[in-house]
């Protein structure tokens, strides 16, 4: 199977009701669904009652590899300008202390005003701020030792993407034993699994996290 090609990461943004948009050198298209297994996000272009382009973006980065079939409708630029500004503020919240109201204010300078026309209301924006700080947040108090430890339910899913969570631990051995083992996994591995050829193992003991005597991995090829 020939790798793919990357052609650019787009941007994604979320809308008010909570769909999925993206937008990529211009034209935007909305959330489909992935291939069979679980590699690739399809993408439908937004005027798909006349415009039968799509896009292909890989699981877990958003890369862009592949576009299919030629646009013919206009590019929205107001969208693409909203989606960038959106991205920026979640970066900027994650990595800053700017408080909600300066990140909206610095958002609006920066937006012409049809950039401006396709943001969400502000209180969503507000809110999709102290959400993302309030997860980035929740780290739980060092255990004293592994039989006490208690996985918050934030740590126990993955999300590749935006609205796309799947369960992140897959077991645990359980609270108050001794002999604690957790074990780590993509929950969707289950729909691509047939399609591993080579398995890798690794048990190693000096990268095992404190309060556990060793880490052991299983790592798969798709070839």
């Amino acid at each position: 199977m020939e790798a793919p090609s990357n052609l650019g990461v787009p941007q994604i943004t979320r809308t008010e009701r909570g769909e999925l948009k993206l937008a990529f050198r211009g034209p935007v298209y909305t959330q489909d669904k992935k291939n069979s297994i679980g590699t690739s996000h399809f993408w439908r272009c937004e005027s798909k009652d006349e415009c039968r382009a799509r896009l292909h973006t890989a699981v877990g980065t958003d890369e862009a590899v592949k576009v299919v079939g030629e646009h013919n409708d206009p590019a929205d630029a107001a969208f693409v300008e909203a989606a960038a500004g959106n991205s920026e503020v979640e970066r900027r919240a994650l990595s800053t202390q700017e408080a909600p109201s300066q990140l909206l204010n610095n958002l609006a300078a920066s937006r012409s005003f049809a950039g401006k026309g396709c943001l969400p209301k502000p209180d969503s924006i507000k809110r999709r701020i102290n959400r993302l700080r309030g997860v980035s947040s929740l780290a739980p108090a060092y255990p004293s030792d592994r039989a006490s430890i208690v996985v918050p339910e934030a740590y126990t899913m993955y999300q590749c993407e935006p609205g796309a969570p799947e369960r992140f631990l897959l077991g645990d051995s359980g609270v108050g034993y001794e002999e604690r083992v957790l074990i780590f996994g993509r929950e969707t591995a289950a729909e691509w699994v047939g399609y591993v050829q080579r398995i890798y193992v690794d048990g190693t003991f000096s990268l095992a996290p404190g309060k556990f005597e060793q880490l052991f991995v299983i790592r798969s090829l798709i070839v």
